[in-house]
């Protein structure tokens, strides 16, 4: 982890959650400003800033001679990815503002500038060139005294991470040890804890375990893009995403336990027009009427008096997962699938909550069990065989 972002974090304490300020590189910064009262009162600690040149120059200045303690988070827009050279005196504005981290402009692996790259017709020489436009990017961010991100990849697109990062591993290996991973690693309509596969939230764990294998570290993650968006259903085996869900399911990724490499979710979004007008928080075209998204007000909540779960008896802990002759490949997977085959449990009883015990950080599940009994599975960390236990009551 870079030694400036170090300092950062151990300067400003932030907490896990962001926002996602508009999707308009050109907001004025006297409407970021108007939105600060609220964006503290729901416990952000970071934005996600789009900018066009230095447009968002002056609300940054705003931020650090007002004290505020949120983080900017840069994407400069170009319109020429993957070759998306930043020459230092672009960020140059932005670092004299006390601004460190700026997202790589290749967002997403869109195809619509000059046809360079297209998601569905990568091909090697393609992931070449996003990872050379991606090393002058980053090269040059270092250089200008900031801190850079990878390309962010979205959810539909995971599969490209491994061919790109495998040439940055072997060609820019000491820019990424410099650098932030950034993903949108949306869930979709899955269940916060889904692990089937890589669509869903826990994606990011992917990356981790990747990244660790092959450069021999964690990087810092930052979803630059997170959470759910009211309308989702693709993934017809579970409910589709409305306003109840999407509270329920963002609370959830708040709650989740993840390393301190983690930085922050920065979460879509707090206010959209145009095509982006749906996925508003504020002003919400899916509340009638016309009204916030209930998830704001849940922040505020949950930021004047933090949630406080009480665990189960854990002096009930009798047995761990093992006994119960289960084969362990994943998290609660095992469990829904591997015992409920075998009967030893009936069903699901109940949301994943978290908890703290110990001075550590657990997740649990509800399950119904034979004769009625509901058993709870904890698991810490990374969730190995060792850290699962089950709870009788």
């Amino acid at each position: 982890m870079h030694s400036r972002l170090i300092e950062l974090l151990n300067t400003r304490k932030p907490s896990r959650r962001g926002i996602h300020g508009t999707a308009d590189w050109s907001t004025p910064k006297e409407q970021y400003v108007s939105e600060i009262p609220e964006w503290l009162q729901c416990g952000f600690s970071w934005v996600k800033l789009v900018a066009g040149g230095d447009s968002q120059r002056n609300f940054c200045q705003w931020l650090q001679e007002n004290g505020i303690p949120i983080i900017p988070v840069i994407r400069l827009y170009y319109n020429d990815a993957p070759l998306n050279h930043v020459a230092p005196d672009s960020i140059a504005p932005y670092i004299d503002q006390g601004v460190l981290i700026f997202e790589s402009p290749a967002n997403e692996f869109y195809a619509d500038y000059e046809n360079i790259w297209r998601s569905s017709e990568m091909t090697p020489e393609r992931y070449r060139a996003v990872a050379e436009g991606w090393g002058q990017f980053a090269d040059s961010v270092l250089r200008g005294g900031g801190i850079p991100t990878t390309p962010s990849i979205e959810v539909w697109k995971w599969n490209h991470f491994t061919g790109l990062f495998d040439i940055l591993f072997e060609h820019y290996r000491d820019l990424l040890k410099q650098s932030i991973v950034a993903m949108h690693n949306r869930p979709l309509n899955h269940p916060i804890g889904y692990v089937e596969d890589s669509g869903g939230y826990r994606g990011w764990e992917f990356f981790d375990r990747y990244i660790l294998e092959h450069l021999g570290e964690h990087l810092p993650l930052l979803a630059t893009e997170a959470g759910p968006e009211i309308g989702w259903w693709d993934d017809r085996r579970f409910p589709r995403v409305d306003v109840d869900v999407h509270t329920a399911m963002v609370r959830e990724i708040v709650l989740y336990p993840t390393p301190d490499y983690y930085l922050a979710d920065c979460f879509w979004l707090w206010r959209g027009s145009g095509a982006f007008e749906g996925a508003s928080w504020k002003n919400s075209t899916h509340m009638n009427p016309r009204a916030d998204l209930p998830i704001i007000r849940v922040f505020k909540e949950m930021s004047a008096q933090p949630p406080v779960i009480q665990p189960p008896d854990l002096s009930a802990l009798d047995a761990v997962a093992r006994d119960l002759g289960l084969k362990m490949w994943g998290r609660f997977p095992w469990v829904q699938k591997e015992a409920v085959r075998r009967g030893v449990i009936q069903g699901i009883a109940g949301q994943e909550f978290g908890f703290m015990y110990g001075g550590k950080s657990y997740v649990a599940q509800l399950f119904v069990a034979k004769e009625g009994r509901t058993v709870v599975f904890c698991e810490e960390g990374h969730y190995t065989s060792e850290e699962t236990r089950t709870v009788q009551l």
